[in-house]
């Protein structure tokens, strides 16, 4: 009883085993290949091209006969419609956007037999895929793959420099230099290059990134002309460049000799030309005359390789000028000459006039545009300087006599008027003979030997207290030249009588010595 009961399960088994290899057999039965028996396509982006698929149905038994073959293709393909097609008998197909099916529930690929399907389609992005063939018989669905890879052959799509890369032709006062780079492309970057070269065109430096944007500075650089740009590749061999940027890199001042007038020139003109040498290696973009400390003139032309250059100026007052050049080059580097000074007198003549004594007291003297003096103008002082300004078209003056450290002695003028300030105090004075102050003078602080003074147009009305004190003020100083003219008179006088005796006296002598010889 037992060994009939070994002998049954012994049976059992090997049918088991027989229907496992059975299965087997079947799952191993339809061979998936290219039409050409390989197994992967290499296509190349955006170009249409026809995916040709061998289904071979190898199974020795009916019930494997394929009915249904589906072909995933990826989500990048594009499938063009009625470009599928197959050489088996009768069928129906259909489609999505990814799967393409044929069907014939009658057997669409018998046992034994193999048979062709195809379809075009575009792929834009390169790329490793698979598609997906998938046939399914009586006993279920099985699944094989064929490789595909997408070909890149389209160049990088773009390459470019960014902000803060220095733009072409650029000159810098700085010794380095920044570029930034961006690209894009349509499969995978493999490498950015940003190359530096000197001004024999020979490359000094690079640097590289595998991603974009690449930055970098080069740094350590001399003066001189140098050039960059940048190429970018991707992983299969397409590149792209940028275009080739100059960058001049300048650190070094314009160099200025002063040629006229000498230092200390003394000259009874109100004009002059002041000529100078400017030297450097690169272009000059503006030369100034600084004059008593103010820009009065500009030459945006000079002449780099010491040729003489001149700026001119018709408004020299009676004083002693200070004067310098400074020149800027297209790099932004400043160079300055030494001052130097000029003495400007007024011309020789027999008398020396009231006006002249005075102006020979100020060592330097500035004066105010309209608009200065009318929203009122603030500056440092020295004993001996001065403001000027015009009120019609006549000129008149606020200056400091002298200085302690906490009072400033300060002159109004045409019209003589002196007064003693502490620090904080402010006056009006009139100074064209009318009943209206006409400048407003404070003394904002005293340091350094320097008195801050500010000076403002006004036209305010004086008090009836003010206009009269004013009167006698002029009453006074009219009385005071009605005496001195008095005097001056009674002076004539004398020396009239004087000599007139000493022409007499010497009548008398010649008549006396002339009747003796007789």
């Amino acid at each position: 009883m037992v060994r009939k009961n070994n002998r049954v399960a012994f049976v059992g088994l090997i049918l088991l085993l027989g229907i496992v290899l059975t299965i087997s057999f079947v799952l191993a039965a339809h061979v998936i290949t290219t039409s050409t028996g390989g197994t992967s396509y290499s296509v190349n982006e955006d170009v249409g091209f026809i995916y040709n698929i061998t289904v071979n149905n190898t199974d020795t038994t009916s019930p494997a006969n394929i009915s249904q073959v589906n072909i995933t293709i990826p989500n990048t393909f594009s499938f063009l419609v009625n470009s599928n097609g197959t050489n088996a008998e009768t069928y129906t197909f259909t489609n999505t956007s990814t799967v393409l099916s044929w069907n014939n529930t009658n057997g669409l690929v018998m046992n034994l037999t193999w048979k062709y399907f195809w379809f075009n389609a575009t792929a834009s992005t390169p790329g490793n895929y698979n598609l997906t063939i998938t046939t399914t018989n009586a006993t279920g669905s099985f699944s094989s793959n064929i490789s595909v890879t997408i070909n890149d052959t389209t160049s990088p799509s773009s390459i470019q420099f960014v902000s803060p890369t220095e733009s072409d032709n650029t000159n810098l006062s700085r010794l380095n230099i920044v570029v930034n780079v961006t690209a894009t492309d349509n499969g995978v970057i493999n490498t950015i290059i940003a190359r530096l070269f000197n001004s024999t065109r020979n490359q000094i430096n690079s640097s590289n990134s595998s991603t974009s944007p690449l930055f970098i500075n080069f740094t350590g650089l001399s003066d001189g002309v140098y050039y960059f740009n940048a190429t970018i590749n991707d992983t299969y061999g397409n590149s792209n460049s940028t275009s080739t940027r100059t960058i001049t890199l300048d650190t070094t001042s314009p160099v200025i000799t002063l040629i006229s007038p000498a230092d200390s020139t003394s000259s009874t003109t109100s004009a002059y030309n002041f000529t100078f040498n400017v030297t450097d290696t690169n272009t000059i973009s503006n030369c100034s005359l600084i004059f008593d400390g103010s820009i009065i003139n500009t030459l945006t032309s000079a002449n780099k390789t010491g040729g003489t250059n001149g700026m001119y100026n018709s408004s020299l007052g009676i004083t002693t000028h200070s004067w310098s050049i400074n020149c800027t080059d297209i790099a932004g580097n400043t160079g300055n000459s030494s001052a130097r000074t000029l003495i400007v007198t007024a011309a020789a003549t027999s008398s020396t006039s009231y006006s002249s004594v005075i102006l020979s007291f100020w060592v330097s003297t500035q004066l105010l545009s309209n608009d200065q003096f009318s929203q009122g103008y603030s500056k440092e002082l020295m004993a001996k300087h001065r403001l000027t300004f015009k009120i019609n078209n006549t000129e008149h003056g606020v200056g400091v006599i002298s200085l302690t450290a906490t009072t400033a002695t300060i002159n109004v003028s045409s019209k003589p008027q002196q007064v003693v300030f502490s620090i904080g105090n402010e006056k009006k004075f009139e100074v064209t003979n009318d009943t209206y102050y006409d400048v407003l003078v404070k003394l904002n602080g005293i340091a350094n030997n320097k008195a801050n003074v500010t000076i403002k147009s006004i036209h305010d009305l004086m008090t009836a207290e003010e206009q009269e004190q004013q009167q006698e003020n002029g009453d006074n100083a009219a009385a005071g030249e009605e005496t001195s003219q008095t005097s001056y008179n009674i002076l004539k006088d004398v020396w009239f009588w004087v000599i007139a005796a000493v022409i007499v006296i010497f009548l008398i002598v010649f008549f006396l010595v002339y009747r003796k010889k007789r």
